[in-house]
């Protein structure tokens, strides 16, 4: 039930996008996907933080903006 010649079994792994990438295009291409994913998260982390501090403000505008 082990390790098949250095392949995870598919039952217990999941393939990532990077990884597609990386298969088709060569390991430059894996790191790039895997870089692009993580910038795309923390641009998202970042509209999400000043979406929350917009509907503070407007739940409670006695609030500073800065």
């Amino acid at each position: 039930m082990g390790c098949c010649n250095g392949f995870v079994p598919h039952r217990n792994h999941i393939i990532q996008y990077h990884e597609v990438i990386g298969g088709l295009v060569g390991p430059w291409g894996e790191r790039a996907a895997l870089f692009f994913n993580v910038v795309s998260l923390l641009g998202l982390a970042v509209v999400q933080i000043i979406a929350c501090a917009s509907d503070a403000y407007y739940l409670y505008d006695g609030l500073n903006k800065r």
